[in-house]
């Protein structure tokens, strides 16, 4: 718990630029501990959109260990942020679908690769 141990429950924002800091200097597997960190500081609100954040953190520590070839940690987080509230984003299921890929579970893959689809086709229609 690398951001709890520094920052105080009031300093998510701190704690996330800290996260986005050490993924920019491509330090993917302590932004990905740092993210997780973050997720853990957001489940404490109980503003409603917490869950959101929640989901952000999840997706981008999935984001940081696809980036370095951890596909099962990668996995893991994905489909944990895809339980959060509001977490239907089409780059979210294309992640998940490149992971899968990755992972030769290529029914599933597929099955991400359509529902991302069909996210950003429903986007579409909506901005028409």
């Amino acid at each position: 718990m690398l951001a709890q141990r520094v920052l105080s429950p009031n300093d998510t924002g701190v704690a996330w630029n800290f996260a986005v800091s050490l993924n920019n200097a491509g330090l993917n597997e302590k932004a990905a501990s740092a993210y997780l960190d973050v997720a853990e500081l957001y489940r404490s609100f109980p503003e409603e959109d917490s869950p959101w954040l929640v989901g952000m953190c999840l997706y981008k520590a999935g984001e940081c260990w696809a980036e370095i070839g951890d596909f099962n940690q990668a996995e893991t987080a994905l489909r944990k942020a895809l339980t959060e509230e509001d977490m239907g984003r089409e780059d979210l299921w294309s992640l998940l679908g490149q992971v899968l890929e990755q992972l030769g579970k290529n029914d599933e893959a597929k099955k991400a690769y359509k529902t991302a689809e069909d996210i950003q086709m429903e986007e579409s229609e909506v901005n028409l």
